[in-house]
């Protein structure tokens, strides 16, 4: 079926599953509290709300730029669909933020909690599992946003 013309690299389980839950532990929360944060600020310097939400995402520009990453690499990705300005954005805060001690502390805490079993056991309880993901979609900011996103007066996916 052509799946191996790539290559093939050779991982185990427990490594596939380390590199998946950092993702979805590190990388997409990251991400959410920074519009969040983000939206929150821009907000408060009097930029209307449905145009935060429009830059921030549904632009589509920082999904673009993340596809071309995943086709031509980390680097090139960004050099190629990046305007010279983000690209310069990107490069002198990146520095700025690799800096600050708490970003590598938080990885290592969450690979931490993800390798001891902790993230598994929080996992199990269903309950408590339920009553955390409802408490984020929930929250304030969310329900701010959402409100936001309703005066953009855009749809998708009808039923989603």
């Amino acid at each position: 079926m052509g799946f191996t013309k790539g290559g093939i690299i050779e991982i185990t389980s427990e490594q596939e599953t380390l590199v998946d839950l950092a993702i979805e532990n590190i990388m997409a929360p990251s991400f959410f509290i920074f519009v969040q944060k983000l939206f929150e600020k821009l907000v408060q310097r009097g930029i209307p709300r449905e145009v935060a939400c429009m830059e921030l995402y549904y632009s589509g520009e920082t999904g673009a730029v993340r596809a071309a990453m995943s086709k031509y690499g980390l680097y090139r990705g960004l050099q190629k669909n990046a305007s010279p300005t983000c690209q310069f954005g990107v490069s002198s805060s990146a520095k700025q933020l690799s800096e600050l001690s708490w970003v590598e502390e938080f990885i290592e805490a969450q690979l931490s909690h993800i390798e001891s079993g902790e993230f598994a056991k929080h996992l199990e309880d269903y309950e408590a599992a339920v009553a955390t993901r409802e408490a984020f979609f929930s929250s304030s900011i969310a329900n701010q946003i959402r409100e936001a996103e309703k005066c953009c007066n855009i749809t998708f996916g009808k039923g989603q």
